[in-house]
Parts: C-alpha cells; structure tokens; sequence
C-alpha cells in the first residue's frame, strides 16, 4: 500500500488498513499485533511504542488506524506488520507477517533542513623551510674538477645540514644531507635555520661512477652580529 495522493496535497496521517488483510477469513480472531519498522518520530494513532521502531497492538486498535509522518518527512518505508491470529477449531496460529511500502514526505509547511556545509579546513601550517636571500650564506666548495673534465655522472652529497636549513640548489633527501650536481656548485649558498647561532660542520661526498672520488669537511659560520 503506498500512502500517496495523486493532486500532491497530503494529509498529515495515512491509513494502515491492517483489518483488510483478514477480509474473507470466517471464524479468525486477532490476538495481538506489532508493526516494526516505524520511521523516528513517526507515530501511530493508537497502540503502545514499545521503542526500535516497534510498536504493539490489540484488535480493537486497528479500527481506523493510521501513522503520522516526522516532521522531516521519511521518504519511502517498508512497515513490517506481525498480526497472531486464532481460530476457532484451531486456537491461536503462529504469527503472520505483511509488508506494507508506504511514502512519508515531511509535513505540510515543513520544510526538510538542508545539512549545513562542512567548514573548511584550515589551512596546515607549512613546515617547509623558505629560503631567505637575506640570511643566505655563500659556500665554496672544491671537487677537484673543472666544467672541462667533470664526469656526467658527478654528484656531490652533503651531510650533516641542520634540521630548518635550506640550500639554493639541490636535493633535500629529508635526513640531514642535500644532492647536488655539479652546476649546482656554482653560486651555491645555504640559509640557516631560523634563530640558530653559532657554527655548523658540514660532511662533503663527491661521487661519480661507483665510488668516491673526494671527501671533506665544510664549516659554515653563522653571522649572529645585526650591525652593518
């Protein structure tokens, strides 16, 4: 059974025929009813809620029974009715279940709350050193070759760059040591981490081919003095 009307006008209760379901049985008696499923904040017009949707009914209550939609509306519904009959040869018979689809739209001048956007996010603070030319410091840094005779494959790695420190070129590997190649070396120059002081050594790997070709140590000096 669906509980719409064809001019789009509802009522605020739609008829749950229960009763029709016995028509044409001679000699039948309702013991008991319960109907599961009810929508939240639907209700019935006589019968006991038993709570979870359920409610319980006597046989006199189906007379003229019907539900009330929320206030929101429900939109189409499955109402499981369990009726338990008795018979007067037989006595009481195991519970019979019907289904009745019924459309519950939310209450005339009721109007369904649209769901309020989510606010967005906030913005993550970004824990990405920035490079600041004004805190920059040069570094000199001598492979032991020329544009000329520099392998293809030159590379140079440096360990050691402090945690917040940014150099002008290269690769950050993320623990503590920058790749290079060797154009990179040109104009090289390194920021410090933010509020850092004294100095810092860093470890100096040039590498081409398999192997190691020249190592050593840089030491960079942290200019702490604001005069000019």
């Amino acid at each position: 059974m669906m509980a719409e009307q064809e001019n789009g006008v509802w009522d605020d209760a739609f008829p749950l025929d229960v009763k029709g379901v016995l028509d044409g049985r001679s000699g039948v008696r309702v013991v008991d009813v319960t109907i599961a499923n009810v929508p939240p904040g639907a209700r019935l017009s006589a019968g006991t809620d038993d709570g979870d949707g359920r409610w319980s009914l006597a046989e006199a209550e189906l007379e003229g029974l019907s539900v009330s939609p929320p206030a929101q509306g429900a939109g189409k519904t499955i109402l499981t009715i369990s009726l338990r009959v008795s018979q007067e040869a037989n006595g009481a018979q195991p519970p019979e279940t019907v289904a009745f689809g019924i459309t519950l739209p939310p209450t005339p001048g009721q109007q369904t709350p649209a769901p309020e956007p989510e606010p967005a996010p906030e913005p993550a603070p970004s824990s990405k050193p920035v490079f600041d030319d004004n805190r920059a410091i040069f570094l000199e840094i001598d492979t032991g070759f020329t544009v000329v005779d520099a392998p293809q494959d030159l590379a140079i790695t440096l360990s050691g760059v402090p945690s917040g420190a940014v150099l002008s070129a290269g690769r950050s590997n993320a623990d503590s040591t920058w790749t290079l190649a060797f154009s990179d070396l040109e104009d090289l120059r390194v920021c410090p981490p933010a509020n850092a002081s004294g100095d810092f050594i860093m470890g100096i790997a040039v590498s081409a081919g398999d192997g190691i070709v020249a190592s050593g140590s840089l030491v960079v000096e942290i200019d702490n003095d604001p005069s000019p």
